[in-house]
């Protein structure tokens, strides 16, 4: 998701914070960093406190986690494998008035469904997100992805603003699994990420 990686970036900071890092900000991102098992992901979200909310409000229902690999942009508990530290939400990012987050990778437990995957993220989004047409299987050099795009009407009143330019409210969505050798995969019985932000996700620019 170079192209769609790109976009996100340009309009937002990576927040900073996940360790007593020096220097420069690298984010950890869950493309190489692949978890052995991840903590499962919230399933009642009070108030607004997922995607599109304050960074404020969404570190008091998954805080911002320390130590290990990860520089900035990490959140939720914090589980081991054999590569070290990993967490819930990596290359968290955030824009506009509220500093609202506006990206993540999301990390589900290895073995989780594609539709236990899909309640996952929406769970942290704001109530009346709908999914935007079907999920498509996308192919690429390096592997294969799920896309799955979202609408929403409060985000699209959150993040109308000239900062971000989502007046439609988009969120786009790609699922995969990324194996010991970094290449991404679509497995439906295994979904272990979830790169989530906003702007559409098209097979131009997937996986």
């Amino acid at each position: 998701m170079k192209a769609r990686t790109a976009t996100i970036l340009f309009c937002a900071v990576v927040v900073a914070g996940c360790g007593g890092s020096s220097g420069g900000s690298s984010t950890t991102s869950r493309k190489t960093k692949r978890p052995a098992k991840a903590s499962t992901p919230a399933v009642v979200i009070h108030g607004w406190k997922g995607f599109g909310a304050p960074v404020k409000a969404f570190a008091s229902l998954h805080p911002r986690s320390s130590g290990g690999s990860c520089t900035s942009g990490c959140y939720g508990s914090p589980e081991s494998d054999a590569q070290g530290a990993l967490w819930e939400f990596t290359a968290l990012t955030s824009a506009g008035p509220g500093n609202r987050v506006i990206g993540y990778d999301q990390a589900f437990p290895v073995g989780t469904p594609i539709e236990t995957a899909e309640r996952g993220v929406l769970a942290l989004m704001p109530a009346g997100t709908h999914p935007v047409g079907r999920l498509i299987v996308a192919h690429a050099s390096d592997g294969s992805c799920a896309l799955w795009n979202l609408q929403s009407a409060t985000l699209a009143k959150w993040f109308a603003t000239p900062k971000i330019g989502d007046v439609k409210g988009q969120v786009g969505v790609e699922f995969d699994e990324v194996a010991s050798n970094y290449q991404s995969a679509y497995k439906p019985s295994d979904i272990t990420g979830a790169s989530v932000g906003i702007a559409p996700v098209t097979k131009a620019d997937a996986c």
